[in-house]
């Protein structure tokens, strides 16, 4: 029997629902949005060797967990667009308006509605600010 890592465990998560939000002290929100905070790593997953991918998802989730903030609404976010695997710091917004308008400002492509499971892109740039 093996076992998974955590990247890989990870990894499965995104792969199978095309996103992720992960808390390790509250439950996901069933309602509202998820807007990103900060990005920490964008790549294409396709030609690396999966334990590449699953290193560097681990390493984006220990700077989310080390990023120096209340993790209270703060989560750690993945997701697939266009073969791209997004990994960001994101927070959970109920409103609508104040979702996109945040995420505008922050210059991030979308807010993901989770009652309705889906992505909303709000803007063309998104701005890369690695910690």
């Amino acid at each position: 029997m093996t076992s998974k890592t955590f990247g890989q465990a990870l990894y499965d998560e995104i792969w199978m629902n095309g996103g992720l939000s992960y808390n390790p002290i509250e439950e996901t929100p069933k309602t509202g949005y998820m807007v990103g905070i900060l990005v920490l790593d964008e790549f294409e997953p396709e030609g690396l060797k999966e334990t590449e991918v699953h290193k560097r998802i681990s390493e984006a989730y220990c700077k989310y967990y080390n990023y120096r903030f209340d993790l209270h609404d703060r989560f750690f976010g993945g997701w697939l667009s266009e073969g791209i695997l997004y990994l960001d710091i994101s927070e959970h917004v109920e409103n609508r308006e104040d979702a996109i308008a945040l995420a505008k400002a922050r210059g991030e492509l979308a807010i993901y509605d989770i009652a309705n499971d889906k992505s909303i892109f709000v803007d063309k740039i998104r701005k890369v600010n690695n910690p």
